[in-house]
């Protein structure tokens, strides 16, 4: 199934059928479902959270996480624009690597557990 469709009814209900977003209204950059927006939302929900209520680390790392998501998922979208495939390939790994890392590190300090720094 493409990422970019979306079904209106679950199952094999009679009368709903998916709809493409591309074959109906053309490519929209910022449509719902676009991972770029939802990323970019999520990190200005966190941003917002974090200095709105007390300032905690983790909350500023998962805000840190989504904003790199996001440019990571930019970074996918224009590919084509990189200098080589080569580079290309190294960014969005390096950022999907940073993606991992940071939100893990959030987590942890979430729950309070006590791990060790070279694990991370």
């Amino acid at each position: 199934m493409p990422l970019h469709s979306l079904y209106l009814g679950v199952g094999n209900i009679q009368g709903l059928r998916p709809f493409n977003l591309r074959e109906q209204y053309g490519f929209r950059f910022l449509y719902p479902t676009n991972p770029v927006f939802t990323s970019a939302t999520l990190s200005v929900i966190f941003y917002m959270a974090w200095s709105q209520m007390g300032r905690k680390t983790f909350v500023l790392l998962w805000a840190i996480t989504f904003a790199i998501a996001a440019v990571q998922r930019l970074g996918n979208i224009f590919k084509d624009n990189f200098p080589s495939y080569d580079l290309y390939w190294m960014v969005v790994c390096i950022l999907s690597i940073l993606t991992v890392s940071f939100g893990t590190q959030g987590h942890v300090q979430r729950v309070g557990a006590n791990v060790s720094k070279p694990l991370l």
